[in-house]
């Protein structure tokens, strides 16, 4: 399910869209997708992070992933202005802890409904 996930988000990062577009698009993306995977559903019902030692692997995997993905997102056409930051790597610490901090309420009020993000 993460390969399907990487691979969409890849194909949000390598569009033509500016910046904001396309930081909107890949919100919008790994939520929908996070949200119909089971089996990642399943990782955050059940205490697998201290049982499975792949699960945390897997999830460090992917958080690799996603700071790739996000700093070519921040960075892109910077001379334009599109994002004027002065610490790349703190902003996407702050965009991807508000993205986990989400993951989980998100899931839970859902209660397995499919998210109405398009």
């Amino acid at each position: 399910e993460l390969q399907q996930v990487k691979q969409a988000l890849t194909t949000v990062v390598n569009s033509d869209d500016d910046p904001i577009t396309m930081l909107e698009n890949y919100i919008k993306v790994r939520y929908r997708m996070l949200n119909e995977a089971s089996n990642y559903h399943e990782t955050l019902k059940a205490d697998f992070w201290g049982k499975y030692g792949f699960v945390k692997t897997v999830r460090n995997e992917f958080d690799s992933f996603e700071r790739i993905q996000l700093k070519k997102i921040l960075t892109k056409e910077k001379t334009k202005g599109y994002f004027d930051l002065s610490d790349i790597d703190l902003s996407i610490d702050v965009i991807m802890t508000m993205s986990r901090g989400i993951d989980i309420p998100l899931y839970l009020q859902l209660n397995t409904k499919k998210l109405l993000i398009k």
